[in-house]
C-alpha cells in the first residue's frame, strides 16, 4: 500500500443559533454576504437540474476539467429522495450559482457546486454557504460539511476563509511491488496542457466529451 495526502476535508461544527454563527464569521465574510443580499441575490431550493447543468458545464470547462453527465445529478436526486436537494443563487431571474446538498446523519453535506464567472462579484457562493449554515442549524444538525478539496487549492482557501476546520484524508493505493504511485497532479505539465486545451474547446464539445472522459479520472 502507498499513501497519498493530497486531499483534505472541510467541516464546521454547528453548535449555536444562526445569529451566533453569523456573528462568529469573519468580518469580510459577513460583508460579502450582506453585499450579495443588498444587490438582490436570492436563494431557492429546487430539484430541477436544468439550471444546475448549464452552470456545471461552464464551471468545469473554466477549470479545465471534464463535466459529469446530466444523468449523474438526476439519478442522485432520485436515489436519495428527500435527503438530497439543490440550492440555487438567483440574480434577476437567472441562476448564477448552485450547491448540490445531501442530508446525511448529523451533517449537511455540500458535495458539488458551481458558479457563473460574470456574477462572481456578487459573491453568490458566500451567500449560499451562509444559507446552508442556517439550514443545518434549523434542522438540528451538528455539522456543515463542505467535503474534500485538493490541499492548497483555490477551493481549499475559500473554505478556510469561511472558517472551516480541515482534516487530512489518507488515501491508500494497492500497487504492484517495486512500482511507485504516480497520482494525477494538476501541476504536472501534461495535465496543465490538457486543461488548457479543454478550457479552449467549444462548450458543446465539452458537453459531449466530458461525460465520456470523466469516468476514467480518479
Amino acid at each position: 500500500l502507498q499513501s497519498v495526502d493530497s486531499r483534505v476535508r472541510f467541516s464546521l461544527p454547528i453548535e449555536n443559533s444562526p445569529e451566533n454563527i453569523f456573528t462568529n464569521l469573519r468580518k469580510t465574510v459577513r460583508r460579502k454576504v450582506r453585499f450579495s443580499v443588498r444587490h438582490g441575490v436570492t436563494i431557492y431550493s429546487s430539484r430541477d437540474t436544468n439550471p444546475l447543468y448549464k452552470i456545471h458545464m461552464d464551471k468545469f470547462r473554466r477549470l479545465g476539467t471534464p463535466c459529469f453527465p446530466r444523468a449523474y445529478f438526476d439519478l442522485t436526486l432520485k436515489h436519495f429522495g428527500e435527503h438530497a436537494v439543490i440550492e440555487y443563487a438567483y440574480y434577476k431571474k437567472e441562476a448564477i450559482a448552485f450547491s448540490f446538498l445531501h442530508f446525511f446523519r448529523h451533517s449537511l453535506m455540500l458535495t458539488i457546486g458551481g458558479d457563473l464567472e460574470p456574477y462572481l462579484h456578487l459573491h453568490p457562493n458566500y451567500l449560499l454557504a451562509w444559507h446552508q449554515m442556517k439550514t443545518a442549524a434549523a434542522n438540528g444538525l451538528s455539522e456543515y460539511d463542505m467535503c474534500r478539496s485538493r490541499r492548497d487549492s483555490g477551493a481549499a482557501r475559500f473554505k478556510l476563509f469561511l472558517g472551516m476546520k480541515q482534516s487530512s484524508l489518507g488515501y491508500q493505493y494497492l500497487v504492484p511491488d517495486q512500482q511507485k504511485l504516480s497520482p494525477r497532479n494538476p501541476e504536472d505539465p501534461k495535465f496543465r496542457l490538457a486543461s488548457r486545451l479543454w478550457r479552449n474547446m467549444p462548450l458543446g464539445c465539452t458537453k459531449v466529451l466530458g461525460p465520456k472522459i470523466v469516468r476514467y479520472l480518479a
